[in-house]
């Protein structure tokens, strides 16, 4: 489908919705394939799995994680679960990677 979008003239494409688009097995090698197609690459994430992406941050336009709320307690009560700070601490990783 990527090639059909960059044969259409599409310029950006996002990866979000329908679940947490780190867990396809296939997500490194689909993003991959989009930058050599010269598409902007934005995703969405909640932010558990970041480590996945690093290899290929150079590839992204955007990042979005969605945190959804400023503390632990806030975090554990919106996603009912507990790994706040897993995700804030894959954040100050990709900060200081990219």
């Amino acid at each position: 489908m990527l090639n059909e979008l960059a044969d259409l003239k599409v310029k950006s494409v996002e990866f979000s919705g329908g679940g947490e688009p780190t867990t396809h097995p296939d997500i490194i090698e689909i993003i991959r394939h989009a930058k050599s197609l010269g598409l902007n690459i934005g995703i969405v994430t909640n932010g558990n799995s970041l480590e996945k992406l690093f290899p290929v941050l150079d590839a992204f336009t955007f990042i979005r994680i969605s945190l959804d709320a400023a503390t632990k307690d806030k975090y554990q009560f919106v996603h009912g679960v507990n790994t706040f700070e897993s995700v804030i601490n894959n954040i100050s990783v990709m900060i200081n990677l990219s």
